[in-house]
């Protein structure tokens, strides 16, 4: 028998070089054809269990890869091959398809057609000597994982998926969701929800009934094996259907590129649409059901599909796609609102679906007609969510995701000492979401901007309005951070929550912290236009209006005035010697070009003055009296 050493520090060379050497294979063809799989069996679990957390295998080499490969493709799929060989065989090519390095001689020959085979995903022909089809569980699900790196890894195994291959792995993941609906509806005792599947083609399920999937603990190693319940069946199945969901947002992403791809078909969105019905009904979310719930989402592998489909394919496919647009976004909004239920989830592939199409999603901002059922899931999110009769669940959980991302600062010393996180990242998404929903709803944008910018008090203005744990002190600090990528986004979302009234924005933010934004949109000639009455109505209170005059428009804030005066101990001669370095400094920065007079441009820019007589062509002229006594 094939032997290890037991230390931790493993040579994968050396040990996959010894493996797959000549003697192992004539010793492994040998005692198949004598019909003893024991001896190979052991080896291949040895190795497996050697390599399970290894993924660098750039030091085996091609001869090593192809003698082993050449051995497995020989025998994997013949008769005498035990199912249990067979399901070991597939966890080696497996592990080796975590490094890209040489994989495509993982997938040499027939390979390709003997994983997709064993995950029912196609019929194969089999050979005189071959096996007629897997019905072994372990190979099954061993498979599945198998094309998880496989898809990802290798080019050949990819091209292997046609466009039936793929439309057979979307109405296997329906049939494997309304299972897990059904499941559900039989444990909790609801009425199943009508979805309509007439225009879909009908699917054999028996692939169910062959892996027994319908039976509990099915899936190696659950942490709810020893509970014999439905909860469990319907947690093995979610993992099931993630491993097929991640296998379709790997080729989602791969074929964008490729003609007749076969995801941008009226007939795949309309298999994601029925999918995503079933994953976004209330019923799905029963919190009785999910022990496991933020283990494997396979919704959030749903929404990858989608946004590669969306944002990666070409503009002729966008005829068709936009067909699906509507019942795809309603869908992300009924996630969302439904997973907010859990403190656990943030359901942010949603959210980044949405911001694909962030002037198109005013329409889940809706008017809510009837009061939900004493106890829904409705009725207890809709706790949190309604306002004014209508349900704000996407704008409330994505103010609350940005404001958990970005920490409250207290002083001005903890600007210093920002903090990265790396949640950051996701506010881009967030907020051009949320910059969708205000700029094409009215009750969002009222909604947001009583959350947001609430009318301003004397307290308010007490420290810099970057300062401070609220919302809006963290969006403004938000536009001094152009490292994190969301200062844009961040400036546009207070202006489009200011009425897009700059006199307003100033007053809120701060010059200094609006000046990028008004200059970028040619809006600085604006600085100085009157307010409007409405800016004053719902945007102060009268304790504000008291300090009004106090405030310095340009930080924003009353300014503590300095106790001691610079300019008290200095003789005029002294005073007289900085001014005259002051102007020598700036002459010199002008010299240099490091900075120049500037003047509003014809679009409401700057730009700089080429002449003295641009900077004083405005300047009216002191009217000269005639009348005059003076000289």
């Amino acid at each position: 028998m094939f032997s290890f050493d037991s230390h931790d520090d493993i040579d994968v060379n050396n040990l996959l070089h010894n493996f797959s050497c000549s003697k192992n294979i004539l010793k492994w063809e040998d005692n198949l054809r004598n019909g003893n799989n024991q001896i190979v069996i052991r080896d291949f679990e040895e190795i497996n269990k050697k390599l399970l957390h290894q993924t660098n295998f750039k030091d085996y080499s091609s001869e090593g890869r192809l003698s082993l490969m050449n051995f497995i493709n020989a025998h994997i799929n013949k008769k005498y091959t035990s199912s249990f060989l067979r399901a070991e065989m597939v966890k080696l090519i497996r592990i080796l398809s975590r490094d890209k390095f040489n994989v495509e001689l993982l997938y040499i020959d027939k390979i390709p057609q003997y994983l997709l085979s064993y995950a029912s995903f196609i019929k194969y022909s089999p050979e005189e000597d071959e096996i007629e089809e897997n019905d072994d569980q372990n190979v099954y699900l061993e498979s599945l994982k198998c094309l998880t790196n496989s898809f990802y890894s290798s080019k050949t195994s990819q091209d292997s998926v046609t466009n039936e291959v793929a439309a057979v792995m979307l109405r296997v993941i329906r049939v494997l969701a309304f299972k897990i609906l059904d499941q559900i509806c039989i444990y909790t005792k609801v009425v199943k929800p009508k979805i309509n599947v007439e225009e879909l083609p009908s699917m054999d399920d028996s692939f169910i009934k062959k892996f027994k999937l319908d039976s509990f603990d099915f899936v190696e190693n659950s942490e709810l094996n020893n509970k014999k319940d439905p909860v469990n069946l319907i947690n093995n199945l979610h993992d099931v259907i993630f491993l097929m969901l991640k296998h379709v947002f790997i080729l989602s992403f791969h074929k964008s590129k490729q003609p007749n791809n076969y995801f941008v078909t009226e007939e795949a969105l309309k298999e994601f649409k029925v999918i995503g019905q079933v994953f976004s009904s209330s019923v799905y979310y029963n919190s009785n059901v999910w022990p496991r719930k933020f283990d494997n989402s396979p919704w959030s592998q749903y929404f990858r599909s989608l946004f590669n489909i969306y944002n990666l394919s070409n503009a002729k496919s966008m005829e068709v796609l936009n067909k699906f647009r509507k019942p795809l976004i309603e869908i992300c909004a009924d996630i969302i609102n439904y997973g907010s239920q859990y403190v656990e989830r943030q359901e942010q592939d949603a959210i980044n679906l949405l911001a694909a199409f962030p002037d198109h999603i005013a329409f889940i901002i809706k008017k809510v007609q009837s009061k939900p059922i004493k106890g829904s899931i409705d009725e207890i999110r809709l706790q949190k969510h309604l306002w004014n009769g209508f349900d704000m669940g996407v704008p409330f959980e994505i103010m609350k995701i940005i404001d958990n991302i970005l920490p409250p600062v207290i002083d001005d010393e903890q600007t210093k000492n920002y903090i990265y996180n790396p949640l950051v990242e996701l506010l881009p998404a967030n907020l051009t979401v949320l910059i969708g929903l205000c700029r094409s709803s009215k009750e969002a944008r009222r909604y947001c901007r009583e959350i947001i910018l609430p009318p301003l008090t004397s307290k308010d203005v007490q420290q810099r309005p970057d300062i401070g744990k609220g919302l809006r002190n963290k969006l403004i600090r938000l536009i001094s951070q152009p490292e994190l990528q969301a200062d844009r986004l961040s400036a546009e979302l207070l202006f489009i929550l200011c009425k897009k009234s700059v006199p307003r924005l100033i007053k809120y933010t701060g010059l200094g912290n609006c000046a990028g934004l008004l200059a970028n949109s040619g809006l600085l000639g604006k600085i100085n236009e009157q307010k409007r009455d409405s800016d004053s109505e719902d945007s102060e209170t009268e304790d504000y209006k008291s300090v009004e005059n106090q405030v310095n428009p340009v930080t924003g804030y009353i300014e503590k005035q300095s106790k001691t005066n610079i300019f008290e101990n200095m003789s005029e001669e002294q005073k007289e010697y900085e001014a005259i370095k002051l102007a020598n400094a700036l002459h010199k920065m002008m010299d240099l070009g490091i900075v120049s007079p500037a003047v509003i441009d014809e679009h409401g820019g700057t730009r700089a003055a080429s002449s003295i007589m641009e900077l004083v062509k405005d300047i009216k002229p002191e009217n000269n009296n005639p009348d005059s006594d003076s000289d």
